[in-house]
């Protein structure tokens, strides 16, 4: 009876390890820290029912809101938490009070960002990076992987080199773009931050 326990125990563990590993791995865990880049990469366009916002965040955790056509603009400071279901929420806190909400991200996909508002009046909430105009440039060295296999890559050469036989960047990643040194968990392939500066 001790041998059959002892059995079903090691097949149970088996079970485990087998699913563990066989999990997809290529799916980002959502962090703060992965929506904090999001945030301060690009404009955010907000279209509400009083108009058409363009949010704008800083590393230093300010932000600005300016109407769309200049008319009205507002700052203020926001944080970023974790709630109880494992989204990110970001709170902003707007010197007037008037824009004093919450975005609530459900995923950390980049191509397909989940936001909901907690303002009613905001139909629409999306990341606008389609005006960058900026170069960026890899802090190498860099890492690439193809079929587990993980390798270090020196020069833009060596990367596109790489990328032709089906590698893929290992993220995050340090990008230098207009001399200032920042951590991106996505999005470099995809033109998020701007061309490579060759």
């Amino acid at each position: 009876m001790k041998l059959f326990k002892l059995s079903i125990l090691k097949i149970a563990l088996c079970l485990l390890v087998f699913s563990s590993c066989t999990s997809d791995d290529s799916i980002v865990n959502c962090t703060e820290d992965i929506i904090a880049s999001y945030l301060v990469e690009c404009p955010w366009d907000v279209n509400a029912s009083s108009g058409d916002y363009v949010y704008i965040f800083n590393s230093d955790l300010s932000f600005s809101i300016i109407l769309s056509d200049n008319s009205y603009s507002t700052s203020g400071t926001y944080s970023l938490s974790t709630n109880a279901s494992g989204e990110i929420v970001v709170t902003m806190l707007e010197e007037l009070n008037d824009f004093n909400h919450e975005w609530t991200f459900s995923n950390c996909d980049f191509s397909n960002l989940q936001v909901t508002s907690s303002d009613p009046n905001n139909n629409t909430v999306e990341i606008s990076c389609s005006g960058n105009d900026d170069c960026y440039q890899y802090v190498f060295p860099i890492q690439m992987i193809l079929d587990g296999s993980v390798v270090n890559v020196g020069n833009n050469e060596h990367v596109d080199y790489k990328l032709d036989l089906g590698y893929e960047l290992v993220y995050p990643i340090e990008l230098i773009i207009n001399n200032e040194t920042i951590l991106v968990f996505q999005g470099i392939l995809e033109g998020t931050h701007g061309e490579r500066c060759d």
